[in-house]
């Protein structure tokens, strides 16, 4: 389990320089994105890497999913294709910010859609 951070394993290869180059961009865009969501937006995120891609996982039961190969950050947006193909939004790993808030968006859009109708979202003061 990663909780929110490269794994044990992967900070060990880094360390002695044997984790693939490919990998280790990803699992840093990753982090850099979760950090950002994290002390940016409140949004709890976990990364997960391997094989050359990181996943982050951002809210408590992953309401979005943003996959890195660390040169692209992908997404679900929630739409579909006149054809149902779901259609993805991205964008570059050189501004994790920019990333962070218009994952953000669509992380508040989701939770808003989960509350339903009628049921308001509540913020906890704290």
């Amino acid at each position: 389990m990663t909780r929110g951070r490269m794994t044990r394993s992967s900070r060990a290869c880094e360390r002695a320089g044997t984790l693939p180059e490919r990998q280790l961009r990803a699992a840093r865009a990753a982090e850099r994105l979760r950090v950002e969501l994290t002390e940016g937006h409140g949004i709890t995120a976990r990364v997960h890497e391997g094989y050359g891609i990181a996943m982050l996982w951002a809210g408590p039961t992953a309401e979005v999913v943003v996959w890195t190969d660390g040169q692209w950050f992908r997404w679900w947006t929630g739409r579909l294709t006149r054809t149902g193909g779901k259609v993805y939004a991205s964008g570059t790993c050189d501004n994790p910010a920019t990333i962070a808030r218009r994952v953000s968006l669509r992380y508040t859009d989701l939770s808003a859609k989960q509350a339903g109708p009628g049921n308001e979202l509540r913020t906890v003061a704290g």
